[in-house]
């Protein structure tokens, strides 16, 4: 018999989840190539339009952060989705996990049993350890939180008290709650499809950067 529950989870972080995740390692690594770019182009004229560019990407990197370390539960968020394992653990078993491998292969069962005795039956054995999650979404909220202060205080609205508060959240900062999340996604798309997320960052199938190659002024309608 089909578990809703488990359908929901492996459908949001299938649908939801991954391409939200994938989508902020594809943007840094865009950014860090345009950063290097511009790094090596030192007679580019000062404009405005830097400004915009490094707000439009720090808001949308910090809001895609905050997003996915929300436990609210009207959000469909990494956050979320640890919150409800692991107050649903008994839900994982073995036989549920194991049963997501091929079935004809001896020797992949043997791994997928051996795989869930070092990954996921921790302390318990018979279901996934509720440790096991927790320790996940401590670690998620515990580097998204000066993230999600600044989108709570300055982006998703402007907090009365946030006149006379300095930030001193950094871009650093930024790219480690993101590589924070990537590293606690991976576990969790392995728990839920069985399958492994070798990498985030994407490898593009076209030169996306043609497009500085080409003087965008000279083009613009008269």
């Amino acid at each position: 018999m089909a578990d809703k529950q488990l359908d929901k989870w492996q459908r949001w972080c299938r649908q939801l989840i991954e391409p939200d995740v994938i989508g902020m390692h594809s943007r840094r690594s865009m950014w860090r190539s345009v950063q290097e770019m511009l790094a090596a182009n030192d007679t580019l004229p000062e404009s405005h339009w830097w400004d915009l560019m490094s707000h439009a990407y720090t808001t949308t990197q910090a809001s895609a952060v905050r997003r996915q370390a929300d436990t609210d539960e009207q959000s469909a968020s990494l956050g979320r989705i640890l919150t409800e394992i692991e107050g649903n653990a008994h839900r994982i078993t073995p036989e549920w996990w194991t049963g997501l491998w091929p079935d004809h292969d001896e020797l992949l069962l043997l791994e997928a049993q051996r795989w869930w005795h070092d990954q996921w039956g921790g302390s318990v054995g018979t279901h996934l350890d509720p440790e096991i999650p927790a320790r996940h979404l401590q670690r998620l909220t515990g580097a998204a939180k000066d993230v999600t202060h600044y989108v709570d205080w300055h982006i998703a609205h402007i907090d009365h008290r946030a006149g006379s508060e300095v930030v001193t959240l950094t871009l650093g900062d930024l790219h480690e709650a993101i590589d924070v999340i990537g590293e606690v996604f991976k576990p969790v798309f392995n728990l839920l499809t069985a399958s492994s997320m070798v990498q985030l960052d994407p490898v593009f199938q076209y030169n996306w950067m043609a497009v500085f190659d080409q003087p965008w002024q000279a083009h613009r309608p008269a």
